[in-house]
């Protein structure tokens, strides 16, 4: 349980989407896409909550059911689109001396 005043990180994965149920059932693999990339999507009926959508993996880790290495990197989101630099510079090690005598 959280306590007064502890910061709580909400990131935008656990936030689900919110879907009528007509709408839904028209869009059915578009929610299951979401919901396998990571976001759950919650689906009222009648303006009241219904059910929530998550994929089998958020799934078996809610309900402690452990992963194998392979299947963990498996279900890994990708970075495709993201770009790491790696170059430090000169900065990182700066020049020095080293007495090896």
């Amino acid at each position: 349980m959280k306590g007064r005043g502890e910061v709580v990180t909400i990131r935008k994965s656990d936030v689900p989407q919110v879907w009528r149920l007509e709408e839904a059932k028209a869009r059915f693999s578009q929610v299951v896409d979401q919901a396998i990339s990571g976001q759950p999507q919650r689906v009222t009926r009648r303006g009241k909550d219904a059910v929530v959508v998550v994929s089998a993996v958020k799934w078996d880790a809610l309900h402690g059911k452990s992963l194998k290495a392979s299947e963990l990197f498996r279900n890994a989101p990708r970075f495709d689109d993201f770009e790491l630099d790696l170059d430090r510079g000169e900065e990182v090690f700066p020049d020095r001396v080293l007495d090896l005598g």
